[in-house]
């Protein structure tokens, strides 16, 4: 056997048989045996060792790695919460600035209402200047023709005038004073 395995030394080991005597029952065979068992467990036990020592640093690498992902989980919970809070105080001012539309909405579609009761105002204003509708002369026409007619119109509405400003800035109206401001301010003069 050992002449197979360790070819020329191998059968000179065995034909020595003085050494197997003086080793006696350990002899050279047993010796050369015992060391390859030696050997085989000593690789065995380093490969052990070494595979033990790849499972550990693996072990530990993948620790390292969910502690820095929960460390990151942590931060990001951290992070999240301050975005929440942020959005929160968003909605709130979302609230108070739609609260702000609506009235500024109201004020608006009262603007509107004004601007058109003034248009209605000038428009009166207007047929009252020129009256070719329904058939009648044109304050031109009765400026040209009866100067003096038209000059007390003119006279007289910007008395009214005055009056309906002096009116709408705050003046008390009299007892017995029937004048009507619509035409000038809409409803908001009487």
């Amino acid at each position: 056997m050992f002449g197979r395995l360790f070819g020329g030394l191998g059968g000179l080991l065995g034909r020595l048989p003085l050494i197997n005597k003086v080793l006696g029952f350990f002899g050279l065979k047993n010796l050369v045996l015992i060391g390859g068992l030696v050997g085989t467990f000593s690789v065995g036990y380093l490969s052990i060792k070494n595979f033990t020592n790849v499972i550990y640093k693996e072990h530990r690498r993948v620790y390292d790695k969910i502690s820095n992902l929960e460390t990151e989980v942590a931060e990001k919970d951290i992070e999240n919460d301050k975005l929440n809070r942020k959005v929160n105080s968003l909605r709130t001012q979302m609230m108070v600035i739609s609260m702000g539309f609506e009235q500024v909405a109201e004020a608006l579609n009262e603007i509107i209402k004004n601007e058109r009761e003034s248009r209605e105002s000038i428009k009166k204003l207007e047929d009252r200047l020129y009256r070719e509708k329904d058939g009648k002369k044109s304050l031109e026409e009765l400026a040209e023709k009866k100067p003096k007619m038209v000059e007390k119109i003119f006279n007289n509405e910007l008395k009214r005038m005055k009056r309906c400003i002096e009116l709408f800035t705050g003046a008390k109206r009299g007892e017995d004073e029937k004048i009507n401001c619509t035409d000038f301010f809409g409803k908001s003069a009487n």
